[in-house]
């Protein structure tokens, strides 16, 4: 039963094959799409620019867009656009990027910063009733805006405005698009279907012969070169250049001429014509004229295309963004036929010994490719069986095809007419094998694959193919093995459960050692000739074996494209590597990695997730999630032009600088700089360069955008920067210079004020130590002289005072002697010279006291006042009611303090004694912050105060005693109201 179900199932398969077998229609070149996803503002782009600088810009229906190669930088009316619908971008020979709107109105990007009707106010009267469509600068710099209603703009070159309006002009058609263009010297401009010449702001007619569809309003022009334009005329593309018109493509040369709505001409002078059918059509200009090339991106409503300076071609469409074609698109291309392979995943790939290409999907489908003109299409399941994915390809001697499918092994019968039928390989008992994983040949050309029960060997059994388990299970126990490999020695190299193995027909050989350095699933094993191994590890790049042990290693960090390979092809010498982020080449001699190139949708490769590789002559084939790539090896081999380099900004922690001009930097500050070299040629593969002359010898390369400066010495610097592309040379070096102003005490003006500052300061210093001794020594004078001046005034003290107290005293004495016999003694005689005594004793009493350095306290000087004062009060018999602190401080004073205050307070109580009549004295010493202050009060009978300087010289003497001390005197006494002194020394 079950063999006319297989029979049933090959004749099914035949079947399919007829039916599938179809012409291929070619290979497309691989387009690089960009939309929204890759930050453009929206997917209906209008038109493009390539600046000066090399930056493209695109307009939208949602503002307009600069692309550096990696990034989108948008800008719309929150930016100061007049309009978010930008249809139309020119640059002026000033850099002003000109930007035409939907509403008439236009806007211009200059130095980072968009000019506008909102900001500008030449611009505000800058518009048209409908949209701008077209411009011009003319020799004069004069600029030319065209709108659709029969209305220009025209801006002089020193930015004055002016709107004209065409509506006076002949009508011989009802199309009101406006075109300036230049004719040698001479402006002229096509309104509808008639060419003007203009002339002072005149318009002359010319010619009415322009084009201009029925049912499509457009005129087409395009610039040719400085003298010439290409314009649409009835008969074709004709060029206008010194007032004539020749045809250069006639209109029977040109598919659906009547539904043309734009022309662009690139920088090769190709022609490009956009039709409203959705055909985008190539002219190609050779010595014989213009001929048809190619159509691209057909049924796709096309807003404009350009090429740029690389040769790149930018295909804006209305709805699915921007379609890139690299310059060597030629290079790469995708296999395109029905719509079951176009971007189908593809699984698997391989050429046979004729040249022929194969490949399967995700869906079971094998496909065969012969000779570029037949594809055969085969169904590798069945009616039971319907998922699986054809996961290898290869070829025994008989070119018979043999594919492992997820859900089986088959074999592809070939014969010498190319008639092919299929067989499924089942076990001796006939049944089928599940989930085959891998399938290949030992040295003899005997067939293996690998699954989930192992590793199976296929042999042929009553004229049909079986197979049965190789490895002995009491070996090495059934279980999953995902590839397998026969090295020259015909030993079975495989993997299982993470483990290399190896079976040498009697042996297993398990090295679980290595399981820690391959750390992931083995995907595919390969080798050379001299018994190295190649191991590509699904996580972990491709490891080399020899001899038991891992002799090399190549990861993403060393250049590979991703870390999950998932198969290895060995070309001679050459290895290539199909990962899940693009594949890698390189060269591996004498176990050495060299030359490590990587491919990835950056270079114009479909996808990055590649399934399968393999090489055959000139080309790589790749087995893609999105369809099938091929590659020719020439792409590496290409160069291509320096690509220019600029820096855009340099930002330190509080600012950012685009004026590069006379650059100064304080001393430690960090700064960076940000650059770019723009290209749409693999931009990920930008290299940079960049030295620091006075600080770097040699050239720095990195991948970054950016450079980081801390620390910098002061001085003056000089950064050059320059840029290559993976397959260009190096850029010339863009200039950058700067200096980093010194800190303030390295600064020649700092150093002079130090310098004077401390000459000032030793000059202050020894102006200052010359006063102090100055002021030493004339204290030391002054104290000299006091203590003379105080021993003069004791000697005459002694002399003057003292002296006549003691001659007085000799008399009393000698008169005293005499009256010694008289019998009646004089006893007051005797008591006025116990007086006379007493107060001489005083006096040498205050006269030791003074002379005594111990007495130079605050506590010494007021016990001395109080003993004072108590015998005054005795002595003369008036109260004293004295007040002192209980607590004196024994602070030093000087003896002038001591003498000048003790003195003061001598000096009011003998006038208090001898004046006032006070039967009562008040006495209070009290401390008050510094000071000590001595309030003497009585109740005696007072003086006139504006008269106490006709009484004598003692208030004066008393007030010049306490200001030499540094203190206060006053006095405050009213006739019949007694006497208050109050005096204020400081004493600490």
């Amino acid at each position: 039963m079950f063999t006319i179900i297989q029979q049933l199932f090959r004749l099914h398969l035949m079947l399919l094959l007829l039916m599938f077998s179809i012409n291929v229609s070619g290979q497309s070149p691989v387009y690089k799409n960009y939309t929204v996803n890759d930050g453009l503002p929206s997917q209906v782009v209008y038109c493009a620019l390539q600046d000066q600088q090399g930056y493209m810009w695109f307009g939208t229906d949602a503002g307009v867009s600069r692309f550096d190669g990696k990034h989108f930088e948008n800008f719309t009316s929150r930016d100061g656009l007049s309009d978010n619908e930008v249809l139309k971008i020119y640059q002026g020979s000033d850099g002003r990027i000109w930007l035409l709107m939907l509403n008439g109105t236009l806007s211009y990007f200059k130095n980072g910063q968009i000019y506008s009707s909102f900001n500008t106010e030449n611009l505000k009267n800058a518009q048209t009733k409908l949209e701008l469509m077209s411009f011009l600068e003319d020799t004069e710099h004069n600029l030319w805006f065209g709108s659709s209603g029969k209305e220009m703009i025209l801006i002089t070159p020193k930015n004055n405005v002016q709107v004209l309006n065409l509506d006076t002009l002949e009508r011989f058609t009802s199309n009101r698009l406006v075109y300036p263009i230049q004719n040698a010297n001479e402006v002229m401009a096509i309104v509808g279907s008639c060419l003007y010449q203009i002339k002072d702001l005149r318009f002359s007619l010319i010619d009415t012969a322009c084009y201009v569809a029925k049912n499509l309003p457009f005129v087409v022009t395009e610039k040719l070169d400085s003298q010439s334009v290409a314009t649409s005329f009835k008969d074709g593309i004709r060029e206008i250049k010194n007032g004539k018109s020749t045809l250069i493509l006639g209109k029977e040369m040109i598919p659906d001429y009547e539904a043309i709505q734009r022309m662009y001409i690139d920088k090769n002078k190709g022609l490009w014509l956009l039709t409203s059918n959705l055909n985008t059509m190539y002219f190609e200009r050779t010595t014989k004229g213009y001929k048809y090339k190619t159509s691209f991106l057909k049924g796709t409503y096309m807003g404009a295309v350009m090429m740029d300076n690389e040769g790149n071609k930018w295909f804006c469409t209305v709805g699915k963004g921007i379609f890139k074609l690299s310059n060597d698109a030629d290079q790469i291309k995708l296999f395109e036929g029905n719509s079951v392979i176009d971007k189908t995943e593809i699984w698997s790939v391989n050429v046979d010994s004729n040249d022929n290409l194969w490949f399967g999907t995700g869906a079971r489908n094998l496909y065969c490719i012969i000779k570029d003109s037949i594809k055969l299409e085969i169904d590798l399941g069945n009616e039971k069986y319907r998922m699986g994915r054809i996961t290898r390809i290869v070829f025994d001697k008989l070119n018979n095809a043999w594919c492992s499918v997820s859900n089986g092994l088959v074999c592809v019968h070939r014969d010498s007419s190319n008639a092919f039928s299929i067989e499924e390989v089942t076990t001796i008992s006939n049944l089928r094998n599940f989930n085959a994983k891998y399938v290949g040949f030992d040295r003899n050309n005997e067939i293996f694959f690998t699954s989930f029960r192992g590793v199976q060997k296929v042999f042929k059994r009553n004229g049909k193919y079986v197979f049965s388990n190789f490895i002995p299970t009491s070996l090495d126990l059934s279980g999953r093995v995902f590839c397998l490999y026969f090295d020259n020695d015909n030993f079975l190299w495989y993997e299982k459960f993470n483990v290399l193995n190896s079976y040498n027909g009697n042996l297993v050989k398990k090295y679980s050692n290595l399981a820690s350095e391959f750390k992931s699933q083995i995907s595919c094993i390969q080798g050379f000739s001299d018994s190295t191994l190649i191991i590509a590890t699904y996580g972990n790049g491709v490891h080399f074996f020899k001899n038991g042990k891992i002799i090399n290693h190549v990861t993403m960090a060393d250049g590979l494209a991703g870390d999950l390979c998932r198969k290895v092809f060995v070309d001679s010498s050459v290895i290539y590597v199909a990962t899940n982020q693009g594949f890698s080449y390189f060269s591996y001699v004498n176990n050495r990695i060299s030359d490590i190139n990587t491919f990835t949708t950056s270079d114009g490769i479909v996808s990055n997730d590649i399934k399968d590789i393999c090489v055959k002559g000139e080309k790589i084939y790749l087995a893609t999630s999105a369809g099938l790539c091929v590659v020719n090896k020439r792409i590496s081999q290409l160069s291509s032009s320096r690509p220019p380099v600029y820096v855009q900004s340099i930002t330190t922690r509080n600012s950012s600088i685009t004026d590069f001009r006379q650059l100064k930097f304080l001393y430690n500050t960090d700064f960076n700089v940000n650059y770019i070299a723009i290209t749409f040629e693999q931009p990920d593969k930008i290299s940079y360069e960049y030295k620091i002359t006075g600080s770097d010898k040699n050239w720095t390369e990195t991948k970054n955008n950016s450079i980081s400066f801390s620390s910098l010495s002061p001085g003056d610097y000089t950064f050059l920067l320059k840029a290559k592309k993976y397959n260009s040379e190096w850029s010339k070096p863009t200039v950058i210079q700067f200096s980093i102003i010194p800190p303030i005490w390295q600064q020649w003006w700092f150093r002079t004020f130090l310098v004077s500052l401390l000459i000032g300061f030793g000059y202050s210093l020894l102006k200052y130590f010359t006063e102090r001794n100055y002021r030493l020594q004339l204290r030391i004078l002054k104290e000299e002289q006091t203590l003379a001046d105080e021993r003069s005034r004791i000697s005459a003290d002694m002399h003057d005072d003292l002296g006549a107290d003691l001659s007085n005293l000799l008399l009393m004495t000698r008169m005293k002697t005499n009256d010694a016999n008289s019998e009646t003694p004089d006893y007051g005689d005797l008591n006025n010279l116990e007086d006379f005594a007493t107060g001489l004793i005083g006096k040498v009493d205050e006269i030791i006291w003074a002379l005594n350095p111990k007495n130079d306290t605050l506590k010494g000087l007021i016990d001395f006042m109080y003993g004072y004062t108590k015998k005054v009060s005795h002595l003369s018999g008036i109260l004293a009611e004295i007040t002192f602190p209980d607590e004196i401080p024994d602070h030093h004073i000087s003896a002038v303090f001591r003498r000048n205050l003790f003195l003061v307070l001598k000096e009011t109580l003998n006038n208090i004694v001898r004046h006032s009549n006070a039967n009562c004295i008040s006495i209070i010493a009290q401390f008050k912050d510094n000071d000590l202050e001595l309030i003497i009060e009585d109740n005696g009978n007072g003086f006139n105060l504006n008269n106490y300087q006709s009484e004598g010289d003692g208030l004066l003497n008393m007030h010049k005693r306490i200001q030499e001390i540094g203190g206060t005197f006053s006095l405050e006494s009213k006739i019949g109201n007694g006497t208050v002194v109050n005096i204020k020394v400081p004493c600490f």
